[in-house]
Formats: structure tokens, C-alpha cells, sequence
């Protein structure tokens, strides 16, 4: 994940596939802009329009909000305003912006301390949003 540092990005890099991983299973389909740019190429108007239409059609969003990222901020504001749930995940819940966490929409914060307690997390999260429970 561009801006991060490498240590981080393998991190994210490594929760990103368990993430695709656990959605498999449980039969939800996930999508991963960070892979998408880097692999299409995509000019920074078509990450922008792309960006927000994936978002507006999604169920559920997943914040992993371990350095600042204003596209993670953008795409968490937008959720408020079409009414969908947002799962923030972070190493430190207490240092996110009230802007983020104050947002209606955001049903869950998960402490990201390993990444199989996310994941464990997660498998029970994901099917109550996903099913219109919150």
C-alpha cells in the first residue's frame, strides 16, 4: 500500500489476503482498490469515480486505519450519507480523527493487535452487516 511504510505495507499486505480469504468462505465478494490501481493503472479521476461508485454499491465497508489515508476518510464520509455500515480496524483506535469515528455509520472498531484476532473478529461481523442486521 503506497505511503506506508514497507514493514506496514507487508502487514496490510498479509491481512489483505486473509481478509479475501474470509470473504471466500463466507460467500461475500471483496474489493481491494489499492490492488486495482496498481495493477490497471487508472488515471486519478477513474480511482476517484471508481472509488466512489464501488462504495455507494457496497454493503460493508472495512477501514484498516493504520496510517493516515484521506481516501479511507472520504470513503468512510460517503457511507454516511448512503446509510452503509463501516467497520474501522486500527493498532490505535484512540489517535483516529472524531471526524471518522463520530460518523453514524460506523457500527464496529475493532483494536488491530494480530491479524487472526481481526480475522476471528470479522467472521462473525461480516454476515450481520451483510445480512442487514446491525
Amino acid at each position: 500500500m503506497t505511503g506506508q511504510p514497507k514493514k506496514l505495507r507487508k502487514g496490510n499486505i498479509d491481512f489483505g489476503l486473509r481478509l479475501k480469504n474470509l470473504s471466500t468462505e463466507l460467500g461475500y465478494n471483496i474489493f481491494d482498490p489499492e490492488k486495482v490501481d496498481a495493477e490497471e493503472g487508472f488515471s486519478e479521476d477513474e480511482i476517484f469515480d471508481r472509488d466512489r461508485e464501488v462504495v455507494e454499491q457496497c454493503k460493508l465497508l472495512i477501514a484498516l486505519l493504520d496510517a493516515p489515508s484521506c481516501g479511507a476518510g472520504g470513503e468512510i464520509t460517503i457511507c454516511h450519507y448512503f446509510k452503509i455500515p463501516v467497520i474501522l480496524i486500527s493498532r490505535n483506535l484512540d489517535k483516529l480523527s472524531p471526524f471518522i469515528t463520530s460518523n453514524k455509520q460506523v457500527k464496529e472498531e475493532i483494536p488491530f493487535i494480530k491479524i487472526t484476532d481481526v480475522i476471528e473478529k470479522l467472521r462473525t461481523s461480516i454476515p450481520t452487516y451483510m445480512n442487514g442486521h446491525e
